[in-house]
This record gives C-alpha cells, structure tokens and sequence, in this order.
C-alpha cells in the first residue's frame, strides 16, 4: 500500500517533462522553419552570365532575404545565390535551366509579341499615357525616382530591356525619322553598357559587329 502511495506521489512530476519536450518541439519547429525561409541554391557566376540571370527579379546580397520573401516573394520561394545578387526562383513559372521565366499558357499578343496579361496592360496603359496624357516628361521621371528602391531596380529592368530593343531596331534598319533619335541614342546607351562591361549579351554584340 505503502509503495502504491509512493507511486501516486511521484506522478505530479510528469507534466514538466511534457513542458520540457513541448519546449524543445517548438524551439525545433522554429529553427526548421527559419532553415526553409534562409535556404538558397548557388550558382557559378560563369553559368548565371550564361543564362543572363540579371533578367529575373533579383536584390543584392546584403539585402535581407527573410523581409524580401516576406514583402516580395513569399515564403515558399526558392532562391538562387550567384556572386553579389540573390535572384527569385519561382518553381512554378521559372526554369533557370533553360533560361525560360515565362508560362506559355497566359501568353497573349501584342503586336505580333508573345507577352503576359499583365504586362500587355502596362505597355497599353504607357501607351496612352505618352500619347497625349503626359504633360512632363521631366517630373514623371522624378517622381519615378522615389518609388521603394527594390522597385527602382526591377523599373529599371523594364527601361534596359526597352533601350536594348531600340537599338536592336536601329542595328537591323527598322525605323524610320518619326524614332530614328530614339533609336540611335538607345543604341549608344546600350553599346556604353556593353563596354562598360555592365551587360553580357553575346547576342546583341553579334548583331552589332555585323552591322558596323
């Protein structure tokens, strides 16, 4: 009887066990979590050149990767380390692999261009800002300075791959005196580039060796 009392007095104690493995399941739970948000895959800086990584949504590596997931995008994202920039793999649009961060499906057309929904809006929105709507050209590039710094960046994408374009247009002949210094000067800004060493683009040197 003794020892069954005994028993019974001993008992209390488990609880603080349970607390104690309760404790250590949720500090382990945190740490497995922060291992997801902070995982990145690397990639030599020769094979991001390759694929002309810069193309793809992407931030400095001092920037914090938890905030971006959080802000930008989202916490299930992988992405990809290649020498100073951290770049956003979406794995449900986007194959580094074969260069391709587009699903083919949502494509529309825009003047004989493949381009999504959403970007299609943009160009057909700018398009008619700069035809008629916009009185300064001037202001309207001040103020796009002040938009959040990540976004300055990917804006900047966006004019880059419009210059590049141009010029292209101005290395194959097609324009005409209507956007002939448009042209021309894209084509200058982006050579600087290019000499500069600030782009890769084996392509567009290609074509521009053959035309000079």
């Amino acid at each position: 009887m003794a020892a069954v009392v005994g028993l019974h007095e001993k008992r209390p104690a488990l609880p603080e066990k349970l607390k104690e493995l309760q404790t250590k399941g949720k500090k382990l739970t945190q740490t497995l979590k922060h291992q997801m948000t902070m995982r990145v895959k690397r990639m030599k800086v020769a094979e991001g050149r390759r694929l002309n990584i810069g193309q793809f949504p992407n931030f400095h590596r001092s920037g914090s990767i938890r905030g971006m997931k959080k802000l930008y995008y989202g916490e299930n994202c992988l992405l990809v380390r290649c020498g100073k920039l951290h770049l956003q793999r979406d794995l449900r649009t986007l194959n580094l692999q074969s260069g391709n961060n587009l699903n083919h499906k949502n494509m529309e057309n825009y003047n004989g261009i493949a381009i999504s929904k959403n970007d299609k809006e943009f160009v057909v929105a700018f398009d008619n800002f700069v035809n008629g709507k916009m009185q300064s050209a001037t202001n309207t590039g001040k103020a796009l300075a002040t938009i959040h710094r990540y976004l300055q960046s990917q804006a900047f994408k966006v004019c880059v791959a419009y210059f590049r374009q141009l010029a292209v247009n101005y290395r194959t002949g097609y324009y005409d005196e209507r956007n002939e210094m448009a042209a021309r000067r894209a084509a200058m800004m982006y050579d600087t580039l290019m000499n500069g060493h600030e782009i890769y683009d084996p392509e567009y040197k290609k074509l521009k060796d053959k035309s000079v």
